[in-house]
Order: structure tokens, then sequence, then C-alpha cells
């Protein structure tokens, strides 16, 4: 049997139709839609047959947008290429998520590149498992496991050479790297389900993360590096009519649309909502889960 779970695909999904029902329904059944593997589980041909008509539009609709966000994605990272900035980490074998300390070793890895190459650099292929959030659940009052999610992985990493000061105001010789999460949308405009699904790969990330991380109290180690988060998430838009040019046509990355949000704005909301509203949400009956007419709900 499937452990229940969301993604964080399923989690930008609310933010975009508010509807508590749907992510009851999609925690709790087995009939899933990956939507950032496209991939079904347990549901037969049969059961897709009896599925309304409304359910196999909005199914036709998903596929489209899956196969535009596709394409989109393609284009920009073959212009990142162009620009020498872009570091694709190659899937495990038996493709498990990394662990912390592989991931810490990736961003390390990448970090080396900064100054060969510019004061920053992106790299995609990091995926990991979500936390089990149990002190976040606790500081919110809610029970430990009444939430868990799957893999995430978020499309792009970008690393940042920042200068390090130790709490004397002098500048250390260690260095510091920033790093900051970056997903591609094939939309043209902002949408609050996108800085949700940025603002849960960075709450993550920053938790697995930062226990690897040595004392920022003690004195700095000259050849030690620090990895740090960065203040922003950040979603990289679509500009209008790329998708439609030549496959072939050059591309300039400065051209793209790169729209920024500020952590302190983006992550109180997000975890009031992950770790007190979302368990009760989940937690609940069925039939006590508020819900409203929509395709995603049935």
């Amino acid at each position: 049997m499937t452990e229940a779970h969301l993604s964080p695909t399923n989690l930008a999904n609310y933010y975009h139709n508010q509807c508590n029902l749907y992510l009851h329904n999609v925690y709790h059944r087995r009939d899933r839609i990956d939507l950032k593997t496209h991939k079904e589980t347990q549901t037969n041909d049969a059961q897709r047959q009896r599925q309304p008509q409304s359910t196999q539009t909005a199914s036709a609709l998903v596929t489209a947008q899956y196969q535009r966000g596709i394409k989109w994605e393609a284009r920009l990272f073959r212009s990142l290429e162009n620009h020498n900035v872009l570091i694709r980490v190659p899937p495990s074998s038996d493709s498990t998520p990394q662990s912390p300390k592989q991931i810490r070793d990736i961003l390390l890895d990448g970090s080396k590149h900064l100054m060969e190459i510019e004061d920053h650099v992106y790299i995609t292929g990091i995926v990991f498992q979500s936390p089990s959030f149990e002190s976040e659940l606790e500081e919110y009052g809610s029970p430990k496991g009444s939430i868990a999610f799957g893999v995430a992985k978020p499309d792009l990493i970008k690393l940042t050479l920042i200068k390090s000061v130790n709490n004397k105001g002098s500048k250390s010789t260690g260095r510091m790297i920033e790093w900051e999460v970056i997903d591609v949308k094939s939309s043209t405009t902002l949408k609050s389900s996108h800085t949700a699904q940025i603002g849960f790969y960075h709450l993550c990330l920053d938790i697995l993360l930062a226990p690897l991380e040595p004392d920022s109290t003690s004195s700095p180690d000259p050849t030690q590096t620090r990895i740090v988060p960065g203040k922003q998430a950040t979603i990289w838009l679509r500009p209008p009519q790329s998708i439609e040019a030549p496959d072939d046509q050059d591309s300039n990355a400065d051209s793209y649309l790169p729209v920024s949000t500020s952590t302190s704005l983006l992550l109180p909301p997000l975890r009031t909502f992950l770790f007190k509203t979302l368990p009760s949400i989940l937690t609940s009956s069925k039939d006590q889960v508020e819900w409203h007419l929509n395709p995603a709900c049935q």
C-alpha cells in the first residue's frame, strides 16, 4: 500500500484551487497523479473511463500545461548552458533521493566553479525526501506524524559567492556561499501557487542543511566554506512568445523573467498553514472537510 503523503505540486495546486477537500482526497487516496513525473499510480483503464468528463478535460489541460512547462524549462536550461553557468547533477543509479550530506557536498562542489565562471552558478538535479517536520508540528501544537510529504525536486538551486563578515564587523577569509531556490514556470505571471511551492522547497532545504553547517559563533576558519540560505526564493517566468520561437533560435537568459519573493514575507504564513491548518484538514473525517464545486475535489 502506498504511504499517504503530499507532494510539493499538490501543495501548489491547493493554493490555486483553494479547496480543502482536494488536499484531503489526494493525501488519503492511493490513485495519485505525480505531476512532476507525470505518472499515474494504481489507476486502471476502467477507473479512468468512469471518471466524469470534467475530470478528463481537466487531465487533458494538465497534460498540455505539463508539456509546455517541459519545453520552456529545456529552453531556459539551454540558455544557461550557453552562458556556462549550469551544472547538471546526474540521477543516482537506483533513483533514490540524495541525503542532506550529499546535497551539501553537491553545493560545495558547485561552489568551486564560482571563481572560475561567474559570481553565481545554477545547479539542477537535486532531489530530496522532505523532512518529517516533527519539531515544527510540535511548535504549532499539532500531532507528530499528522502530515507527510514525499520527494521534492526544485528545478534549480542558485549559488552565489558572498562576502563573509564575522561578529566584529571585519571581513573574514572564509568563503560563504548563499543558496537560493528557483522554480521554472511556463506562466507569464506570478501566482500564489508558485510562491507556496518555492517557499516549501526553501523551508525543506533549510531544515535539512542547517545541522550540517559549522557553528557561526566560533572563530571563522580561513579554509572553511559555509553554505547559507538566501533571503529570497525565485520563480523564473516565461517571457511572452518565448515557447513559440524556433528551437534553434539563440536564447538570452538575461531577457528572461526571474521574480523573487523575500522569504521573510513568504515563510511565516506558509509555516502556519503547513503546521497548523494542514494537519487539521488531513486528520479530519472527509465529511467534516470544507469543499466547493471543482473537478479537483472529485
